[in-house]
C-alpha cells in the first residue's frame, strides 16, 4: 500500500501499523511513525510521536508536524496557553504545509472555546483556514472532520443549527473512515435531537449503527449516548436510564477523561429531566468526585436543585457560577437563565420571574427554537411562558398560543390579540365571551343559551345568541370565538383559568416526569385577582369560580408542604471548585481523547 493511500486510510490502530510496518520499516522511516501517530489511541501516540522525534534532527518538516500535533492535544484537553505557545511556534519557524495548518486547527480550537463572541469569530476564521489548507493538500479525511468540528463547536453550540447541520454534512461527506463517520453521524444526531427532529435522529443513529466496526467501543458509545439523549428529550424515562447503562458499562478508558466527567455530568441531567432524580444523583455525585477542574458538574448540580431540589441553593449555586459575564454559547446561556427563572418560581418570588422567564424565552428563541419544543427539558419554559408573556415577550405569547390570543379571567378580565388590548365588551357579549372561555373544549349553543338567556323561548333564544355573537365579534373580530357545528369555542387562544385548573389536577396527580411543585407554584403565580369578577352573580360562574377558590387553598397547602431542604451532604460547588472560569472548561466530546484523529496529511 503506497504512503498517500495510508494517509486517508481510516482503519483501527493495529491495522494502521501491520500496513505501515510491512511496507515502511518505523526503524527507517520517521514520517511513518508520525502517521501511525494519528491514528493511535492517546498514549500510543505520545509515544510514537516521542519515536518520530528522536529521529527528525535531520527532518525539521516533521519535527514541526511533531510540535503541531501536540498543540491539537494541548488544544483538545483545554490547555489553551500551551496550545496557543506550540501552534505560535510552528506558524512562525515551520515552512511544513501539513504543520502549518494543524497549527490554525489547534488556534482555531483554542478561540472556539475562549468564551467570548471575539474569541468565536477568530476561531471560526483560524478554522476555515485550517480546512482550506487541507483541501489544498489533497486531505479529504482531515478537511472533512475539522468541518465537522467547526459545525459543532463554532455553530452547534452557538445555537446556529442550520450552519451546523450544514457543515457535518458537508464534512461527513467527505469522510471514508467509518470510525469518524459514525462519529460524525452521533455528533449530528445531537443537532437533530435539540430541534426535535426524531426521524431525522433515528435515521443519522441507524447509519451509524450500520457503519460501525465491531471492535470500536468508542463508536458503540457514542450511538447509545445519543439514543440516551433522544430518550430523555422525548421524556421517556424507561429509555434514558436503558441507553446511559450501556454507554457507560463499557471496557473503553474514555470515561475517565475529560471528556468522561462532562458525560457523566450530562448524564446526570438527562436523568433528572425525565424525573429519575435518584439516578440523577448518582450520576452527579461521580462527575463531581472526579480531580478534572470543570464546570460541568456544576451546571447539572444547579438544573437537579432548581428542577427537584432546594430552589434558594439552586439561586446560590447559579450565583457562584462564572456566567455572569456572559458566555458566548446562548445555549448554556438560555439554560442557566431558564434554570433561574425556574428557581424563583418555585421558591415563590413570583415578581422576580416575569423578567428572568422573558430573558430564557427570547434567548431560547435565538438557538434555533430550542425553547419552543413542548417536550422534555422544554417543560419549565412552558410552565414559566405565562409570566414571560406579562413582561411582554411575543416569543412566550406564540407559546401559549400560535396566534397570540391570551385572555386572563383573573382580576380584570383582558384580552391581548397579538401586539393589542382589546378590550372585552359590556353585557351579554362579555358575558358570552367569558361563558365559552372557560370551557375549553367549548359549549353546546343549547347550553349557552340556557345559561344566558333562561327565559327565551325557543325562537327568541337562537336570535339572542346571534345578536350577541355579532356584537361580540364586531369588537373583537371573528377568529377568536367561532361556531363548531352545534358548539361554541375560543379557537387557539390561551386562557389563564383554564392554565391554572390543568396545572392544579396535573400537581396534585404528580402527572409526568416534572416535580410537583413546579406546577404547584406555575398555577398560583396565575392567580393575578378574583377569577371572574364581572360574574359574581352569573349562576353558572359560580361553581367555578368556588372550585378555583378551592384548587387554590389545596394549592398553598401543598406549597407550604413541599420539602425542600434535603440534599447530599457536600454537592453545593466550593469558591475554589467555582474560580475555574467558564473559558477553561472543556465542554467538546470532539477532543482527542474521545475520537480517533484522521491520519492523512
Amino acid at each position: 500500500m503506497a504512503l498517500r493511500e495510508l494517509l486517508d486510510f481510516g482503519g483501527s490502530w493495529p491495522q494502521v501499523e501491520h500496513l505501515c510496518a510491512h511496507d515502511y520499516p518505523p526503524s527507517d522511516s520517521p514520517a511513518v511513525q508520525m502517521n501511525l501517530a494519528r491514528a493511535a489511541g492517546r498514549e500510543q501516540r505520545r509515544e510514537l510521536r516521542a519515536r518520530a522525534l528522536e529521529r527528525a534532527a535531520s527532518d525539521p518538516a516533521l519535527h514541526w508536524q511533531v510540535v503541531s500535533e501536540h498543540a491539537c492535544d494541548a488544544a483538545a484537553t483545554n490547555d489553551a496557553q500551551r496550545a496557543r505557545h506550540l501552534a505560535d511556534e510552528v506558524l512562525a519557524h515551520s515552512t511544513d504545509p501539513f504543520a502549518s495548518a494543524r497549527a490554525l486547527e489547534a488556534l482555531g480550537r483554542v478561540e472556539l472555546w475562549s468564551g467570548d463572541n471575539a474569541g468565536r469569530s477568530r476561531g471560526i476564521r483560524l478554522m476555515e483556514d485550517a480546512i482550506r489548507s487541507y483541501r489544498a493538500l489533497g486531505s479529504n479525511e482531515w478537511a472533512g472532520f475539522a468541518l465537522t468540528w467547526l459545525g459543532y463547536a463554532g455553530y452547534y453550540m452557538s445555537g446556529d443549527h442550520d450552519r451546523a447541520e450544514a457543515l457535518m454534512r458537508e464534512g461527513l461527506a467527505l469522510l471514508r473512515s467509518p470510525h469518524r463517520q459514525v462519529t460524525v453521524l452521533t455528533f449530528l444526531a445531537d443537532v437533530l435531537c435539540e430541534r426535535g427532529d426524531w426521524a431525522a435522529v433515528d435515521a443519522a443513529l441507524d447509519r451509524a449503527s450500520e457503519l460501525c466496526p465491531d471492535d470500536f467501543v468508542l463508536g458503540w458509545d457514542y450511538i447509545a449516548w445519543g439514543r440516551a439523549k433522544e430518550a430523555s428529550a422525548r421524556g421517556d424515562q424507561v429509555g434514558t436510564v436503558r441507553w446511559l447503562k450501556e454507554a457507560a458499562a463499557t471496557a473503553d478508558p474514555w470515561i475517565d477523561t475529560v471528556g468522561g466527567t462532562g458525560f457523566l455530568a450530562e448524564g446526570a441531567q438527562l436523568l433528572s429531566r425525565v424525573g429519575d432524580v435518584a439516578g440523577a444523583l448518582q450520576w452527579l455525585d461521580k462527575a463531581l468526585s472526579r480531580p478534572l477542574g470543570l464546570v460541568d458538574p456544576f451546571h447539572a448540580q444547579c438544573e437537579i436543585l432548581a428542577v427537584h431540589g432546594d430552589p434558594i441553593a439552586a439561586l446560590h449555586a447559579l450565583d457562584r457560577l462564572p456566567y455572569e459575564d456572559g458566555p458566548w454559547e446562548p445555549r448554556l446561556e438560555w439554560h442557566l437563565t431558564m434554570l433561574r427563572a425556574l428557581a424563583l418560581l418555585r421558591a415563590g418570588r413570583y415578581a422576580e420571574v416575569p423578567r428572568v422567564a422573558a430573558a430564557a424565552l427570547e434567548q431560547g428563541a435565538r438557538v434555533a427554537g430550542a425553547a419552543l419544543r413542548r417536550d422534555g427539558a422544554a417543560e419549565p419554559l412552558v410552565l414559566l411562558a405565562p409570566l414571560a408573556a406579562a413582561a411582554g415577550s411575543e416569543v412566550a405569547a406564540r407559546l401559549l398560543s400560535p396566534d397570540r390570543f391570551l385572555v386572563q379571567l383573573f382580576g380584570t378580565p383582558t384580552l391581548r390579540i397579538g401586539d393589542d388590548d382589546v378590550a372585552v365588551p359590556a353585557g351579554k357579549p362579555g358575558e358570552l365571551f367569558r361563558l365559552v372561555a372557560v370551557h375549553p373544549s367549548g359549549v353546546p349553543s343549547e347550553q349557552v343559551i340556557d345559561q344566558l338567556w333562561p327565559a327565551a323561548t325557543p325562537t327568541a333564544g337562537p336570535k339572542h345568541l346571534r345578536n350577541a355573537l355579532h356584537r361580540l365579534h364586531a369588537a373583537i373580530g371573528s377568529s377568536l370565538v367561532r361556531r363548531d357545528r352545534s358548539r361554541l369555542l375560543v379557537g387557539s387562544a390561551w386562557v389563564d383559568v383554564n392554565a391554572f385548573r390543568a396545572l392544579a389536577r396535573s400537581a396534585a396527580g404528580g402527572a409526568g416526569a416534572r416535580p410537583a411543585d413546579a406546577r404547584i407554584h406555575a398555577a398560583l403565580s396565575l392567580w393575578t385577582g378574583v377569577p371572574l369578577p364581572d360574574d359574581v352573580y352569573h349562576d353558572w360562574a359560580i361553581p367555578i369560580r368556588g372550585q378555583l377558590k378551592e384548587d387554590r387553598v389545596r394549592l398553598r397547602r401543598l406549597a407550604h408542604d413541599s420539602v425542600r431542604g434535603s440534599w447530599p451532604q457536600g454537592s453545593t460547588p466550593t469558591d475554589g471548585q467555582t474560580a475555574q472560569s467558564i473559558r477553561s472548561r472543556a465542554r467538546s466530546r470532539m477532543g482527542d481523547e474521545w475520537v480517533r484523529p484522521p491520519t492523512d496529511r
